[in-house]
C-alpha cells in the first residue's frame, strides 16, 4: 500500500523504483547476507528505514568471528547451543556475544519467548 503517492510517483519517474510496493522486500533481500540488518520502524503515517553500510566483517575481532560462524540467521540459539562449538568458556562467549550485540551484528534476547 502506497503511503505517499506523490513521492512514489516521483521515485518511479526518476527510475529509483520499478514496481510500487516492493521496497521493504527488496531491501531485505539486498541485506540478506549482510552482518548488520536494516532497521524498519513502521508507524501509522510514516516509515523510517535505517540502512547500515555494507560491511563484510563489521570490525569483528578474531574471537567474535569464530562465534559468528556458529550463529543462525533464522533461528534463536541459546548460549548452551553455541558454547560447545566454540573454543571459549561460557563466560567469555557471553562477553563476546554482548560485544557483538553492541556493534549491532547480533540480536540478544533475554528470557524465554
Amino acid at each position: 500500500m502506497l503511503r505517499n503517492r506523490t513521492l512514489a510517483n516521483v521515485f518511479y519517474r526518476l527510475g529509483f523504483v520499478e514496481i510500487f510496493g516492493t521496497g521493504i522486500t527488496r531491501i531485505k533481500q539486498l541485506y540478506a547476507e549482510s552482518m548488520i540488518k536494516p532497521d524498519f520502524e513502521v508507524l501509522e503515517k510514516t516509515i523510517k528505514i535505517v540502512l547500515p553500510v555494507f560491511e563484510t566483517n563489521a570490525d569483528l575481532t578474531e574471537d567474535e568471528n569464530v562465534i559468528y560462524k556458529f550463529l543462525s540467521k533464522t533461528m534463536l540459539k541459546p548460549i548452551s547451543e553455541i558454547a560447545p562449538y566454540v573454543p571459549f568458556g561460557k563466560s567469555k562467549t557471553t562477553q563476546l556475544l554482548k560485544a557483538m550485540g553492541e556493534k549491532g551484528v547480533v540480536a540478544i534476547c533475554h528470557g524465554t519467548l
